[in-house]
C-alpha cells in the first residue's frame, strides 16, 4: 500500500473464496476504502487477478449478506505473508424474469 494515500474508511471484514491451488478459504482482515471505487484488504490466502471474492462486515448494523468482489490486482507478499488485493465488486445478473420485465418496459416506452 502506498504510504501517501489516506485511508477514508477502514472496517472489519470476513473475507472467503477459493485460492489459487482451488481450496476455499475464509479469514479475517480490514477493508480499506480510499475513495471512488478503490477498495483493498489483504490477504493471506494466495489468490490470482480476478478471484472472486466474498466479503461479509464483522460487526453489522443490518444486513450480513457477504458481497461478491473481483480480484483487479493481487500485489506481492509483504513480510508479514499478506498481499495487498485490490477490489472491484462484481454486479447480480438479472434472472430471465427480471430481464423480460425490462424489455417488456422498453417496448412500453418505444
Amino acid at each position: 500500500m502506498n504510504a501517501q494515500r489516506e485511508i477514508l474508511s477502514s472496517c472489519g471484514v470476513e473475507a472467503s473464496g477459493w485460492d489459487i491451488a482451488g481450496v476455499f478459504f475464509v479469514e479475517t482482515t480490514s477493508l480499506q476504502w480510499m475513495g471512488n471505487d478503490d477498495e483493498e484488504v489483504h490477504l493471506r490466502s494466495p489468490l490470482e487477478q480476478g478471484a472472486v471474492i466474498f466479503l461479509r462486515l464483522l460487526h453489522p448494523r443490518q444486513d450480513t449478506t457477504p458481497i461478491a468482489y473481483r480480484a483487479a490486482r493481487v500485489g506481492p507478499r509483504n513480510t508479514e505473508g499478506k498481499s495487498c488485493v485490490h477490489l472491484l465488486p462484481l454486479r447480480r445478473r438479472e434472472t430471465h424474469k427480471e430481464e423480460l420485465a425490462r424489455w417488456i418496459e422498453q417496448l412500453r416506452v418505444a
